[in-house]
């Protein structure tokens, strides 16, 4: 009996002792700063040659890539989204298969939105069929429509599992003239099989802006897009889907069933980035881009838009890439790296913590991977594409300047 308490007492004092050091270790990291924080984070890298290219100057000719996913065996697949394909790259490079075409039947897309990789399996939804399509090694396409929500046409942001996707249908702004509006998103949970939708939350998603003109040509009101603005993210990611706000910089994690507060990973970025510089430099830029005929129009609209945007925020994130259990962040906020390099910060869903930034080429897209393999698109000024896939090299990982690491 005095044994088995001595043992309690231990394992209370010992969890206490961990507690209190936990709380210290984030009271600290608490005060610092963002730039004292991502100097604390492990650099990870890419290996100087890729593993191998696909492309223009090979046998592919690859037409509006899309994206990628690696598959549990290794394969990589590539979204040939202008040639309404996938196609399986082996380790060497290698097109091992190709997936789907053009059309409307079983197998066949008329254009290539999300693709999602579940272990060997391969997910990969089409906007315009408003449909998603689910290829298992060795078995036929199984092909499932997706429904409305909210009475709007939804498209999928990826999925949690083979049959379970997460949907995200926008809602239309207000009308009016020379406003800033909020768009807003219904989010859901789809069940494939059974076609059953689970609302999990409406959310702020974007800024869009409407313009009012009457002209010789045109009249009434238009709606601009501005991606400088900023817009929210949402994707999935070991199971579980996730959404980076427009107001905060965070990635929240949500278990695929609902239910509960979500996780949230905090990017160390400032709280609220301003949005009338990075503005300013973007209208100049469009405006000084097109013919002089359009530049006094486009100077108006985005004059306006500085007017309705005033007191407003941007987003925090330009861009986010589910990366198999990871999740990419291209902050607007960070210092550019060196040689043309933009940092990103990779982020676990499974550990539910931040795990390293990375500097990848700006000249080039990211499409898509994982810990240990990142899929790049190269595009060149007469719109050659080609793919490039790397090693991520994570430090004592390292194994010379190819990088040759095994995909897994």
């Amino acid at each position: 009996m005095g044994s088995s308490l001595s043992t309690k007492l231990v394992r209370c004092l010992c969890t206490f002792t961990l507690a209190a050091g936990h709380a210290t270790a984030e009271s600290a990291r608490a005060l610092q700063g963002p730039d004292e924080q991502r100097a604390q984070l492990p650099e990870w890298r890419l290996a100087e040659s890729p593993l191998f290219r696909v492309g223009h100057d090979g046998a592919e000719l690859l037409h509006r890539v899309g994206g990628a996913v690696v598959l549990g065996n290794g394969s990589v697949v590539v979204s040939d989204s202008g040639n309404r394909r996938l196609l399986v790259l082996d380790a060497t490079g290698r097109v091992s298969a190709t997936l789907g075409r053009q059309g409307d039947g079983p197998g066949e897309f008329q254009s290539i939105g999300a693709i999602s990789a579940i272990g060997d399996t391969v997910v990969a939804f089409d906007g315009s069929l408003h449909r998603g399509t689910v290829w298992v090694p060795g078995g036929e396409p199984e092909v499932y429509l997706i429904p409305r929500l909210a009475g709007r046409a939804a498209f999928s942001y990826g999925a949690v599992s083979a049959h379970e996707w997460i949907l995200a249908a926008r809602e239309p702004p207000p009308q009016g003239a020379n406003q800033l509006f909020e768009t807003r998103s219904a989010v859901a949970l789809l069940r494939a099989r059974s076609r059953e939708t689970v609302g999990l939350e409406r959310r702020w998603f974007a800024y869009s802006y409407s313009f009012s003109e009457t002209t010789s040509t045109m009249s009434g009101t238009t709606t601009y897009r501005i991606p400088v603005l900023g817009t929210a993210h949402l994707g999935t990611a070991a199971g579980r889907w996730f959404f980076v706000p427009m107001d905060r910089p965070v990635i929240e994690l949500h278990d695929a069933g609902g239910g509960g507060p979500p996780v949230e990973i905090a990017l160390p970025l400032d709280q609220h980035p301003p949005l009338g510089p990075r503005l300013s430099e973007y209208g100049d830029s469009v405006v000084s881009s097109v013919d002089r005929q359009y530049r006094a129009r486009l100077r108006t609209v985005y004059d306006a838009v500085q007017r309705a945007a005033s007191g407003k925020t941007a987003a925090p994130v330009q861009r986010v890439v589910a990366m198999g259990d990871d999740i990419w962040v291209d902050p607007y906020q960070t210092e550019p790296g060196t040689g043309g390099n933009t940092v990103w910060f990779v982020a676990s869903a499974r550990d539910e913590a931040l795990r390293a930034t990375i500097a990848l080429d700006s000249n080039k897209t990211l499409l898509g991977g994982n810990s240990r393999i990142a899929v790049l698109l190269r595009r060149t000024e007469l719109e050659e594409e080609s793919v490039e896939v790397y090693a991520v090299l994570r430090g004592a990982e390292e194994n010379g300047q190819t990088g040759r690491v095994r995909p897994r």
